[in-house]
C-alpha cells in the first residue's frame, strides 16, 4: 500500500506534510508509482562526537555526576574509537542518558567499554550498543521518585517481553497485531478454545430466554425444547466454524439494514494504534449487536410473546440480550482473541490484560506503534530479548 499512498499525497494533498520513513521502503515505494512530487528528501546523519558531547552536557545535572566528566572527555579526545562510534545515534545516546544515571552505573559502563579496547571495531560498536539495550528495561521498570509502583515488575515485563521477541522472530516479523495471537497457541489450545466459544455462544442464544420462561412459566415444554434445539443447532453450526476465526456478518444476513455492514469496516486498515483498534473492533461488534438485537427482541415480543404486557416486554428484552450479545461475540474479534490470552497467560504466565500491558510497554519506551502494529524499540532489542527467551526455555 506504500505506493499507492504516495500517489494519492502527491496528487490531492494540498498543505505541508512531513513523512518519517525508512530509507529502502521509501526508496522501493517511489520506485513503483513516481516519487511525491515537490517533495524534499532529507536523510539522517550519524551524529558527530561533538554534538553528542553537547547533548550529554545539556541532560546532566552541573556540576555532571561522578563518571561523566571522564566520558564526554573520552568523546572529545577519541572521535574515532568504538564509544564514539556507538554513540553517534539517538537512540544509543538516549538510551545512554535513561540507563546510566548514577556514577556506578556509569563506571560500570566505562569499564565495559574500556575491556572492548582490543577487539575488533564493529564488534565492539555491536558490543556497546547490546550493552546499553541489555539495560533498557532495567530502566525502564524501576521505581522513579515521586511515580507510583510500576504495574508490572522486571522480572515479569523480561519473561512476557523475551516470550514475545522469540515468537515475533519465529513468525520472522517486526510487527506484533493483537488479531494475529491465536497463532501463537498450538493446535490443541485452539480446539479448546473453540469448545469454550462454542459453549459460550450457545449459552448467549438460549439461556436469557430459557430462564424468562420458566420464571413465568409462559410457555409449554414442547416450545421450551424447541427452543433448545434451535439455540443448540445455531451454536453448532455457526459456532464451530467461526469459533477460531473470522466475523460472520450476522446483522447483514438477520435484517436488511445497512448499519451493520456500514460499520463492518477492517480494524487493522482503519486504527491509528493498537488500542484505538481495539475498541473500534469492540464498539463495531456493541453496535452491531444492538442494531440486530433490538428490533428483533421488539418483533419477538409483540408477535410470539405470552399474553400479559409485562411477560412480553420481559420476552422481548431476553431475545433482544440473546441476539445482541450474541451478534456482538461474532462480530467483534476481540472475544475470541481474549480466549488465546489467557491460555498463554496459563502457559507463560505473560499477563491476561495483554494489551494493557503492551500499552505500558510502549509509553515505557521499550516498544512504539505503526500504525494498529507494535514494534519493539529497536530490531536489535527484539533480538536480544528472544535469545534471553531460548535461554530461559
Amino acid at each position: 500500500m506504500r505506493p499507492v499512498a504516495l500517489q494519492a499525497l502527491s496528487q490531492q494533498a494540498a498543505f505541508r506534510i512531513v513523512i518519517l520513513s525508512r530509507t529502502a521502503e521509501m526508496a522501493s515505494a517511489a520506485s513503483q508509482l513516481g516519487i511525491l512530487q515537490g517533495a524534499a528528501a532529507i536523510e539522517l546523519q550519524p551524529v558527530r562526537p561533538a554534538e553528542a558531547v553537547s547533548y550529554l552536557e545539556r541532560t546532566q545535572l552541573d556540576p555532571p555526576p561522578e563518571g561523566w566528566n571522564e566520558l564526554i572527555d573520552e568523546l572529545r579526545s577519541n572521535p574515532t574509537n568504538p564509544l564514539s562510534i556507538a554513540l553517534d545515534k539517538p537512540l544509543t545516546l538516549t538510551l545512554l542518558r535513561d540507563t546510566c544515571q548514577s556514577g556506578d552505573d556509569l563506571r560500570e559502563f566505562l569499564e565495559f567499554c574500556n575491556r572492548l579496547n582490543e577487539a575488533p571495531a564493529d564488534q565492539a560498536v555491536t558490543e556497546i550498543t547490546d550493552y546499553l539495550l541489555d539495560r533498557a528495561l532495567y530502566a525502564a521498570y524501576a521505581r522513579r521518585p515521586g511515580q507510583p509502583l510500576p504495574r508490572y515488575d522486571l522480572d515479569r515485563a523480561h519473561n512476557a517481553l523475551a516470550m514475545i521477541a522469540a515468537r515475533m522472530n519465529q513468525d520472522g516479523s517486526r510487527d506484533l497485531e493483537w488479531w494475529t495471537l491465536s497463532a501463537w497457541v498450538s493446535p490443541k489450545q485452539r480446539a479448546i478454545a473453540l469448545v469454550i466459544a462454542w459453549v459460550v455462544k450457545f449459552g448467549l442464544a438460549v439461556v436469557p430466554i430459557v430462564v424468562i420462561a420458566v420464571v413465568f412459566a409462559i410457555v409449554p415444554v414442547v416450545w421450551l425444547i424447541s427452543v433448545l434445539a434451535v439455540g443448540f443447532a445455531f451454536g453448532l453450526f455457526y459456532g464451530i466454524p467461526t469459533g477460531l476465526k473470522g466475523k460472520v456478518e450476522l446483522g447483514t444476513l438477520l435484517i436488511a439494514a445497512e448499519l451493520p455492514k456500514a460499520l463492518n469496516a477492517d480494524s487493522d486498515a482503519s486504527s491509528l494504534n493498537p488500542v484505538t483498534s481495539w475498541r473500534y473492533d469492540r464498539n463495531h461488534g456493541l453496535i452491531s449487536g444492538l442494531a440486530v438485537g433490538l428490533p428483533f427482541g421488539v418483533a419477538v415480543g409483540c408477535l410470539f410473546g405470552p399474553s400479559g404486557f409485562i411477560e412480553r416486554i420481559l420476552f422481548g428484552a431476553a431475545s433482544s440480550f440473546s441476539l445482541t450479545a450474541l451478534t456482538w461475540f461474532e462480530q467483534s474479534e476481540i472475544w475470541a482473541i481474549a480466549f488465546f490470552i489467557f491460555q498463554m497467560a496459563m502457559k507463560w504466565h505473560t499477563p491476561v490484560r495483554f494489551l494493557k500491558f503492551l500499552d505500558d510497554a510502549h509509553e515505557r519506551n521499550i516498544l512504539r506503534t505503526v500504525g494498529p502494529a507494535y514494534q519493539f524499540r529497536h530490531a536489535r532489542l527484539q533480538d536480544r530479548l528472544a535469545a534471553d527467551w531460548l535461554d530461559m526455555i
